[in-house]
């Protein structure tokens, strides 16, 4: 099968979508990189510390939903509304926070986001936006999540 777009394009759109990087992706999340202190059973403790690491990203705010993202709860209505964030792979390598598999190096199970003061949980993640042989883009979905100490996550 030939290849309809050919080489010099798709360096030419890897080279926009990375060079855009600085005119496109300027909103900010807080990612809180946990340092660790989440007990044997899993629960959050005092001793759980976060850095605040800024990241530029684009986000994709869910807004054609045509469902509730509500759950009922014994103790009232949660609020489920999710996030897309689109981070730039290169951007991303640039500041050492990659794996050996051009993931974002995070720990989904402890690390949480902030966004305009509300604090997300990762529900997902994959790479995107592929140019031919390569993804320029990781993408986290991310879920918000309800805490009953806000002041704990503040960027």
């Amino acid at each position: 099968m030939a290849d309809l777009i050919g080489s010099v394009d798709w360096e030419n759109y890897k080279e926009v979508i990375n060079d855009g990087h600085d005119t496109f992706n300027k909103e900010i999340i807080v990612w809180r990189r946990s340092k660790g202190g989440i007990d044997r059973y899993n629960e959050d403790t005092l001793t759980e510390r976060f850095d605040s690491i800024n990241l530029e990203c684009l986000l994709n705010f869910n807004v054609f939903r045509t469902w509730p993202s509500f759950q009922t709860t014994e103790s009232g209505e949660l609020d489920r509304q999710t996030l897309a964030v689109y981070l730039n792979i290169k951007y991303l390598d640039g500041l050492g926070y990659l794996s050996n598999n051009n993931r974002l190096d995070f720990q989904p199970d402890a690390d949480r986001f902030v966004y305009d003061g509300i604090v997300y949980k990762a529900s997902g993640d994959t790479k995107a936006s592929q140019a031919q042989d390569e993804p320029l883009h990781y993408i986290i979905i991310l879920k918000r999540e309800e805490i009953s100490t806000g002041d704990k996550y503040e960027p």
